[in-house]
Formats: C-alpha cells, sequence, structure tokens
C-alpha cells in the first residue's frame, strides 16, 4: 500500500513540474539580471592577490587575456600541456546562422619559466566548448550541439579534421 501511495505522490509531484512553464533565458545588457555580479577589471597580477588559501599553498599565473579568454576548461595532457577551452558565446549559444567564435588553444611553457609563452589555436569556430579530454592527435569535447573527436592529424598543432562522435543533442 505504501508503495503505491508513494507512486501516485509522485505521479501528482511529476505532473504539477511539468505543467509548469519554462521560460528560456535571453540576452541582457543588464548583468543583474543574469544574476552576475560586476566588478571593476583587475590585472592578473591584481587578482592572483584576491585568493584566500590554505597555509602552505600558492598561486602562480600561467595565462591571461588576451592568449584565453573566458576559460571553461582545463585539461594537461601526456605532453604536459594545458588544453583550454575559452568561450566568448557563454552564457547564449551563437545562433545556427552564425559563425560561432570559441576557441579550444594549447598552452605550453617552452622556456621553464612557469608562464605559458606559446599559445596554439588548436580548435576555432566552436559553440561554448566544454568538457574537453586530450587523446590520442586531438581532444574530445562538446561544442553545442554534438560531442566532438577534433584531430591534427598532419603535426601543424591545429585541428584539421573533425568528427561527430554523438549528437546531435538538444540544448533548449
Amino acid at each position: 500500500m505504501r508503495s503505491r501511495l508513494f507512486r501516485v505522490w509522485m505521479l501528482l509531484v511529476s505532473f504539477a513540474l511539468s505543467s509548469i512553464p519554462s521560460f528560456a533565458q535571453q540576452p541582457t545588457d543588464d548583468p543583474f539580471a543574469l544574476g552576475v555580479r560586476t566588478t571593476e577589471p583587475l590585472t592578473p597580477e591584481e587578482q592572483v592577490g584576491t585568493f584566500s588559501l590554505p597555509e602552505g599553498f600558492s598561486v602562480e599565473l600561467v595565462a591571461a587575456e588576451p592568449d584565453i579568454a573566458k576559460p571553461m576548461n582545463l585539461a594537461i595532457d601526456a605532453k604536459g600541456r594545458l588544453w583550454v577551452s575559452s568561450s566568448l558565446e557563454y552564457p547564449f549559444a551563437a545562433a545556427a546562422d552564425v559563425k560561432p567564435r570559441d576557441t579550444i588553444r594549447i598552452l605550453e611553457d617552452t622556456n621553464s619559466d612557469g608562464r605559458a609563452d606559446k599559445v596554439t589555436v588548436f580548435a576555432d569556430e566552436l559553440n561554448i566548448p566544454i568538457g574537453l579530454i586530450p587523446y590520442r592527435d586531438g581532444v574530445i569535447c562538446f561544442s553545442i550541439p554534438n560531442i566532438w573527436f577534433l584531430r591534427d592529424t598532419d603535426g601543424d598543432g591545429r585541428c584539421d579534421k573533425r568528427e561527430i562522435l554523438y549528437g546531435p543533442f538538444d540544448t533548449t
């Protein structure tokens, strides 16, 4: 009897939730409409000073704008390179008729000073690339609306082959 009552209750809750209208978020110039607090920009060096860290920990600047903008995800490959997905589009995906502006970049410290001094745009024209993982000769990532395997087949450090692994997915 209890399990039947629970199922009826869950059905009623599901029905009630499904009947609530959902509203898509629309772009706006008002940052407070998105729940985003505005702050004055800081230099990377000033920003490092704002971190609260446990004793014994430190923060070192590896990369900053213009090398990366709005970093979304980070991953380190077997060669010790830092892969970064950057999104100018986030939080609103580029429309289907607009060329997206997001990238995946590879950052390297070639002179061992702790700063990325070589930045390669591995892939561009992506749409909010997230969830990246370096794999073989490229990277697997989600870029609206697909999960992609982006590859460098000619060894020049840039993506020259794009393969859809899964998708398209609905993102509404």
